[in-house]
């Protein structure tokens, strides 16, 4: 029986995803998906699973209720957590990983929980992080995987640095992992991917079998470095990718930058979502706030992802302050709007 990929006769295994994906929802296939990867971070976006089968009818249907299962389940993160320490007791058994929990409140929506499972074996220099979010932070419940992490640790002086969640050197996540391993646990992999269905209790299986096929990762003998990612995704998507991980900046640092001035007439930032870190960031459509506490004006600017355009409201109002495309001419635009805002009550 052909594959999928074959079927499809694509390039690549990412062209053929895209061409079942866009079949799957009606839409123009070469137009789906592969557009968005030529201009977004490589972990914006989780391509749908090569070897997944066109679904019928029924089967649409199915899937669009797996991705809301995995999206957030109704499960408490208490009991979730036990089960995710189960599934990755081998790292503690095996390799000497010693487990830490912690809670914090999320930065960005008052009402989430986030918990971080946090294995460490400092003479490997490896740290292995899950971070679960639940939704409901006083019932705990509405609970999801959020990333799975792999950290380098640096050690100088008999003390050890931990690198930042952006540190494209040194953090890595399973979905990078996965681009190494070999192509017959890859083919494995898309089997437990085909699953129907669908829950986040098989999406922890599917972590689980990517760190523990990567064992001269967790033993601390190798970790993957620019290069070697760089070659695995270009082979991916059947092109040549620069693997640039997860980007801090890719829309809102370069507006901050153009607009800067505003910020002598009065203007703060209250809101960045370049502050946040990764697990709580909306990379298609991040945001940033500028209040000028003087005069109450309030800037609300949130970029459009997929047609690559900025969205600015004006003290909450749903009319537009500014629509446009995302450029340095529009966001000059913007800059003069804004001072102009000012000026017309200092003259007033």
């Amino acid at each position: 029986m052909k594959s999928a990929f074959n079927q499809a006769k694509c390039k690549s295994p990412a062209q053929a995803a895209n061409k079942r994906f866009g079949v799957m929802r009606g839409v123009c296939s070469r137009k789906v998906l592969w557009e968005f990867a030529s201009f977004a971070p490589v972990r914006a976006f989780a391509f749908p699973r090569p070897n997944a089968k066109p679904p019928t009818v029924s089967g649409k249907r199915r899937l669009k209720q797996q991705i809301k299962n995995l999206e957030m389940e109704k499960v408490n993160i208490n009991e979730f957590a036990e089960r995710c320490m189960q599934k990755m007791s081998f790292l503690c058994i095996r390799y000497d990983y010693v487990l830490s929990e912690s809670d914090e409140k999320s930065k960005k929506r008052e009402n989430e929980i986030i918990r971080k499972l946090t294995y460490t074996n400092i003479s490997r220099q490896r740290i292995i992080e899950l971070v679960l979010i639940a939704q409901d932070y006083t019932t705990h419940m509405f609970c999801r995987i959020a990333e799975v992490y792999i950290k380098k640790i640096f050690i100088e002086n008999e003390k050890y640095n931990i690198p930042d969640y952006y540190d494209v050197d040194n953090c890595l996540q399973t979905e990078d992992i996965e681009q190494l391993l070999s192509q017959e646990n890859r083919k494995e992999l898309s089997l437990m991917y085909g699953k129907s269905g669908w829950s986040m209790y098989d999406y922890l299986e599917t972590r689980k079998y990517i760190i523990e096929n990567s064992m001269n990762i967790i033993r601390g003998v190798y970790f993957p470095t620019v290069e070697n990612l760089t070659k695995a995704y270009s082979e991916y998507f059947g092109r040549e990718w620069k693997y640039s991980g997860r980007s801090k900046d890719f829309f809102i640092i370069p507006l901050k930058e153009a607009i800067k001035s505003v910020e002598g007439y009065g203007y703060e930032i209250i809101y960045d979502e370049t502050q946040l870190p990764p697990y709580e960031r909306d990379n298609m459509y991040p945001k940033i706030t500028y209040f000028n506490k003087q005069y109450n004006i309030e800037i609300d600017i949130c970029f459009e992802g997929r047609d690559f355009q900025i969205l600015a409201h004006k003290n909450k109002s749903r009319d537009y302050y500014l629509c446009a495309k995302a450029s340095p001419e529009e966001y000059k635009k913007l800059e003069r709007k804004m001072i102009d805002e000012v000026l017309k009550r200092v003259t007033k």
